[in-house]
């Protein structure tokens, strides 16, 4: 089986870039060091209102660094992928990168399903918050919590939650 693991950080300003890493694992039997099949499918649903597809990156907002893909991105919302692996490579873990932009603040989850494999019930989504410069807390407002986040983070006190780039409000 193929499980589908999407990696990223949290946190988020508008109108930044959004760059979340893809990654399949085959597990099961054969064995992860048998070729991979000759293609995989997949499906990846976001916040359109959110999140839009950063189409000046690889193909519909997607790049592959081994594997030649297809993307179709005329549904808002949704990606459908295909990769198509070459040369009889061995699986183990193969690289895709997402690149959105946010559009407005809020959380978007981002899902993967795999369609070329309907047993997986294994896939890891992740959650994206967007927030405005300041809220470097992520609670949807920039007030005194916010100030004393950064004080404790410019001191090097620990912090549980803390957006970075949120925080830097100058450029």
């Amino acid at each position: 089986e193929f499980r589908v693991l999407l990696s990223g950080k949290n946190g988020y300003v508008v109108n930044s870039e959004v760059d979340v890493g893809l990654m399949t694992i085959y597990s099961g039997s054969p064995s992860p060091f048998d070729p991979c099949p000759p293609s995989l499918s997949l499906s990846i649903t976001y916040d359109a209102e959110l999140l839009a597809v950063d189409r000046e990156k690889g193909i519909n907002g997607v790049t592959c660094e081994y594997h030649p893909l297809e993307v179709n991105s005329s549904l808002p919302g949704e990606l459908t992928i295909h990769i198509m692996f070459t040369n009889n490579i061995t699986c183990g873990i193969n690289f895709l990168n997402l690149h959105f932009i946010s559009l407005q603040t809020g959380t978007s989850l981002i899902t993967a399903a795999n369609v070329s494999y309907n047993n997986n019930t294994r896939n890891k989504d992740i959650e994206i918050t967007i927030v405005d410069y300041g809220d470097v807390n992520g609670d949807s407002s920039i007030d005194i919590r916010d100030a004393l986040l950064i004080a404790r983070k410019y001191v090097t006190l620990p912090v549980d939650f803390f957006i970075e780039s949120a925080a830097d409000v100058n450029c």
